[in-house]
């Protein structure tokens, strides 16, 4: 995240706030990845393997792909 605004000034208001929404994206990508590898290496396990596109919904109704 970068502390600057589009026009190039320092923003820390701006930056402080979205600290806590990049940090929660930053862990529901981290569940995701380890969801998808634990997913992947059970269906390996069954002798399958996942070649579409799996799609997540948390509970706060946000679409992870």
């Amino acid at each position: 995240m970068n502390k600057k605004n589009h026009e190039g000034y320092d923003d820390p208001t701006a930056y402080q706030a979205l600290q806590p929404l990049v940090a929660y994206e930053c862990k529901q990508q981290r569940k995701i990845r380890r969801m998808m590898k634990l997913i992947k290496a059970i269906a390996d396990d069954e002798g399958f393997e996942v070649v579409g596109r799996i799609t997540f919904k948390d509970k706060k109704g946000r679409l992870w792909k």
